[in-house]
């Protein structure tokens, strides 16, 4: 192999592994592994949750018709890193057959910079599929 070719294959190598380094690197760092999500400037705070709880009136979602005495919640805390007004909290919600069953809601108002509030983020799912939640992901939060 001439030393040209070399020059060349190892330049393009190292490019690579600087890449994948960086490329990993940037994905550790927004997917932090002590369960917090980050999604733009907002991080959703470790210790979050989703459950099947008593339901709650005063958590409106529009859309929702209610009259159930159960509904599923994502219940948790999130902080912005600047100043935001009204902001969405939208949570997809799946089953163990990673098949979407619905989503759930959350609505807040003025958040303050690096103030953590909570949340209660209701579900749209209908009674039959609340019971077959398995797990939810971060879909938008703004």
């Amino acid at each position: 192999m001439n030393r040209y070719l070399f020059k060349k294959l190892a330049t393009v190598f190292i490019a690579f592994v600087i890449i994948a380094i960086v490329v990993v690197g940037g994905y550790l760092f927004i997917h932090p592994k002590d369960g917090r999500i980050v999604s733009g400037d907002y991080t959703i705070l470790k210790g979050h949750y989703g459950k099947i709880d008593t339901y709650d009136p005063a958590v409106a979602v529009e859309g929702y018709k209610g009259g159930l005495d159960k509904a599923y919640y994502v219940f948790g805390k999130i902080k912005s890193s600047k100043d935001k007004g009204f902001t969405v909290i939208t949570f997809n919600l799946y089953d163990e057959n990673n098949k979407l069953l619905g989503v759930a809601v959350a609505g807040l108002d003025h958040l303050k910079k690096n103030k953590a509030y909570e949340f209660k983020a209701l579900s749209l799912t209908n009674s039959a599929d609340m019971e077959k939640i398995s797990y939810y992901k971060i879909k938008n939060i703004g």
